[in-house]
């Protein structure tokens, strides 16, 4: 964000209103020009590359701009599987030749203040990293190590070498450097795999254009060469994408005329439908089949992943889109057991958990129970109607419905809580390990591989 203040004033001819540059860079309007200011002089925080001229007014000093990459700080991070924050890097500074490594495998005091002085080494320097994500990997642990998150745009070399070398530069920085022809870093010190980082940069740099290796004139150069999506065909923007909610649920493509294209199931709708709109997600022939004929999107939140399965196979067989080929699957006969299971998920909140049933392998409902309390009444009687009643009148349900619930049990049958219903023999058995869950939130959550975030 700085950086990009930064490089709009060195460009601007003459001292710019703060309001003006909010609306230009940031795209933000604001109420008035001491509001401007003030959330403007919030951003530099004290940084001497901006100057004030005159009350309101804002221009770049007249510092040397960085040529290459020289003074930057370069970021290597790799995460621990399944664990972040938890992970080790290093911060590389050009200039000096030193690295700061940092190693974090448990949180403690001594953990954030290696963390913290990597950090500091960045600190007013352009930032230099493998990857987007690897800045957004590292800016988790800056947050759970109490210290600042890296606001600013970095340059990330993936990209700089798709710009520079074309489509070859997509790999991962082992396979870069042999490209480069340079000796690869020890996997087990990660203060060498950011040196390896620096000289690939510094390789890249010295095949760019020379009129691009000043960092913010780089940074326009690899955006001008990236690949973009294009919505002038659709009835929405990018902005659009940014309201998913992060629950599971499912969505829906439409052409222009209104008829579904696709339909698809997530656990999270942001994450998995901006993944549609990705550049490289247009070299996957169904994506791109999608877009020559998208117009409109729309979604439905469901309370669970199992209920967004179910929905979109409904949705599937009512709406036939053509580009989706699940159907087929769905359509087979049922090859699995018939569970009797209650499966315990906690809800947004912490305070409550969603309680799902599931009898011969078809789901039958839901229910929301209050966590640190004995089951409710309507919670005990809807367990005795559904596993103990004996006159049970149910609906049939449809193969490829009870097929549905007993592929996502079976998937998810080590990291789901649940309760085996005939396991446990009796009524009292079951309301007893159901209320054994409840009483005690930090079990039920110990397990449960995500949350769900539905309004209730």
């Amino acid at each position: 964000m700085r950086e990009r203040i930064l490089d709009y004033l060195r460009r601007a001819p003459e001292p710019v209103a703060a309001e003006r540059i909010l609306k230009d860079v940031l795209k933000i309007v604001s109420p008035n020009a001491l509001s401007a200011d003030r959330f403007l002089q919030s951003i530099v925080a004290g940084d001497a590359r901006f100057l004030q001229p005159a009350p309101g007014a804002w221009t770049a000093s007249a510092e040397r701009t960085s040529e290459g990459i020289a003074c930057a700080a370069v970021l290597h991070f790799e995460t621990a599987r399944g664990a972040l924050p938890l992970g080790r890097g290093a911060v590389f500074v050009a200039e000096s030749g030193r690295a700061f490594g940092f190693t974090v495998d448990r949180p403690g005091a001594d953990a954030a203040a290696e963390v913290r002085g990597a950090r500091e080494a960045a600190r007013d320097r352009p930032l230099v990293a493998w990857s987007a994500a690897c800045v957004r990997d590292w800016n988790r642990l800056l947050r759970a190590c109490g210290v600042d998150p890296w606001s600013d745009d970095a340059v990330t070399i993936d990209r700089l070498a798709a710009r520079v070398l074309g489509s070859s530069g997509r790999c991962d920085p082992d396979e870069l450097a042999a490209m480069l022809g340079l000796a690869p870093a020890d996997p087990e010190r990660p203060e060498t795999t950011a040196r390896l980082l620096y000289d690939c940069a510094a390789e890249l740099l010295r095949r760019a254009p020379a009129e691009h290796r000043d960092v913010a004139a780089l940074r326009r150069w690899i955006e001008a060469g990236a690949e973009k999506v294009d919505f002038g065909s659709f009835a929405f923007g990018p902005e659009l994408l940014e309201t998913l909610p992060r629950s599971p649920g499912v969505y829906v493509m439409r052409n222009r005329a209104g008829r579904a294209l696709y339909v698809g199931k997530a656990r999270s709708l942001h994450s998995r439908v901006r993944s549609y709109f990705k550049p490289r997600a247009l070299r996957d022939p169904k994506v791109a089949r999608i877009h020559s004929s998208l117009y409109s999107l729309e979604w439905i939140e469901t309370p669970s992943e199992l209920e967004a399965l179910l929905l979109e196979v409904k949705l599937i067989r009512k709406l036939r889109p053509p580009v989706n080929l699940q159907l087929e699957v769905h359509e087979a006969a049922a090859r699995y057991g018939k569970d009797d299971r209650i499966l315990l998920v906690p809800a947004a909140g912490g305070d409550r958990a969603r309680v799902y049933f599931v009898h011969e392998g078809a789901f039958e409902g839901r229910l929301t129970a209050r966590l640190g309390r004995a089951p409710s009444s309507a919670l005990s009687r809807k367990i005795r109607s559904v596993y103990f009643a004996r006159r049970q009148r149910r609906r049939a349900r449809p193969a490829w419905e009870i097929e549905i619930a007993a592929r996502w049990l079976a998937a998810n049958r080590r990291r789901v809580n649940f309760v085996d219903v005939h396991e446990a023999g009796s009524c009292a058995a079951v309301l007893e390990l159901v209320a054994a869950y409840l009483a005690d939130p930090e079990r039920l959550a110990s397990k449960v591989y995500y949350r769900a975030r539905v309004r209730s």
